[in-house]
């Protein structure tokens, strides 16, 4: 028999929301990459949520705009301009107010009249959107669109929030790891340019008898006469002086 779990999900749904959560880390660990992951989190949000025709993920940019960075149909990118030239819908407030946004066609048109009467045009009816957390910033919202008139309840709204619980702590990690990886190529890079700038410090040394210092502020001011990089600066001297 068929239990239903201390968040109100059955049995059923909680484990197909366990396999979608190890698919979102195993996407996001195999990727590395944003956008990947946010369209696998809009494919999961659509097998999850029963009586979910469409999803997508709508980001907030930083000069207030609002852009769709994932969506499992082209017809979610068409409602969610829809919103975006309305300046308001569900997508927009769940992202702007932080809450999860849910209606049937009725409170939609109550609430969003002129997005409504554009949406059901397009033949969607029902919304679900709940916010993206990430660093402490909220990044936009999954949006989930049903063609009929009473598609959600508040055990959707319930899958939903599970998720994203887990897709904030992923973007979370993916972020770090990210900013590491940069930090590390950084390091990378300015090694390399101190082991060359060393090697045409000695090269200079070594062609024009002067002392250490000399020889960097040989390759200061050329940098400074031409508006080069250092490094650049000392990988064209050391071969003029390796070749003559």
């Amino acid at each position: 028999m068929s239990g239903v779990s201390g968040n109100g999900l059955g049995d059923r749904q909680f484990d197909a929301l366990k396999d979608a959560l190890h698919s979102l880390y195993s996407e996001l660990d195999s990727a590395g990459r944003t956008d990947r992951f946010l369209e696998e989190v809009s494919r999961e949000a659509l097998a999850l949520v029963p009586g979910a025709h469409l999803a997508g993920v709508t980001v907030l940019l930083d000069n207030g705009d609002a852009t769709t960075r994932a969506a499992t149909d082209r017809l979610v990118v068409d409602v969610d301009r829809v919103q975006y030239d309305a300046g308001d819908g569900p997508c927009l407030e769940a992202a702007r107010t932080q809450t999860i946004t849910r209606a049937d066609s009725e409170e939609a048109t109550r609430r969003w009249p002129s997005f409504a009467h554009s949406a059901r045009r397009l033949g969607v009816a029902s919304y679900l959107s709940a916010p993206i957390l990430l660093e402490g910033k909220y990044l936009g919202a999954l949006n989930v669109y049903s063609r009929e008139a009473h598609g959600f309840t508040r055990a959707d709204a319930a899958v939903l929030n599970v998720l994203l619980v887990a897709v904030r702590y992923a973007l979370d990690g993916a972020s770090r790891l990210e900013e590491a990886r940069r930090r590390g190529e950084q390091l990378e890079t300015a090694m390399k340019s101190r082991a060359v700038i060393e090697q045409a410090k000695g090269a200079i040394m070594a062609a024009r008898r002067v002392s250490a210092d000399e020889a960097f502020e040989v390759l200061v001011t050329e940098s400074k006469n031409r508006n080069i990089k250092l490094r650049v600066i000392a990988e064209e001297m050391l071969r003029t002086l390796q070749e003559g």
